[in-house]
């Protein structure tokens, strides 16, 4: 059975969605979402609420109530139905959100075994047949099959991978 290693945030769940309401809220301010073409969040607001913007991960429970992306769980149902399925989530990165992501996962895909989560620090270390993320730090160092990219506003200058926009693209392709 061939595996495939789902990344989480911005895959799975809506990370950016999280930030750019937490950051409205908090500031009481609207994003031009038309200006994320290629950037983060903290990369297109005033310069000063960049450092508040880029604390939001490191928050304890920011993770915790992330939206899940359209078609998400579906989709990952019907994958594991023929394929090895894995989440692979750099939590390290962010200690705190380590258990927000597991009981994030516990009610968003409550039929996901503990067993195929993979919480690590960096995913060179993954060994499986398809990597899907939404970084290129993560995709260009996965040498053990193919890496895919999962479009989000920060990679639309990426074209070096094959890339599924959202989770039909991704249903279609594997499915």
């Amino acid at each position: 059975m061939k595996k495939i290693a789902l990344d989480m945030d911005d895959v799975i769940a809506d990370y950016v969605g999280k930030a750019i309401k937490t950051y409205e809220e908090e500031f009481d301010t609207k994003v031009d979402k038309s200006l994320m073409d290629g950037k983060k969040v903290w990369q297109i607001i005033p310069e000063e609420h960049a450092k508040v913007v880029r604390s939001f991960p490191y928050r304890a429970g920011f993770f915790r109530d992330l939206a899940i992306k359209p078609g998400a769980r579906e989709t990952i149902e019907e994958l594991q139905q023929k394929y090895e399925v894995f989440i692979v989530t750099a939590a390290m990165e962010f200690p705190g959100s380590f258990l927000d992501k597991y009981e994030w996962i516990k009610e968003y895909l409550p039929n996901f075994s503990w067993r195929n989560l993979v919480f690590c620090g960096h995913k060179h270390i993954i060994d499986a047949d398809y990597l899907v993320d939404d970084h290129d730090k993560n995709l260009n160092t996965f040498t053990s099959g193919e890496p895919i990219l999962f479009s989000a506003p920060h990679n639309t200058h990426l074209d070096c991978y094959r890339r599924f926009d959202n989770w039909q693209d991704l249903h279609d392709y594997f499915l």
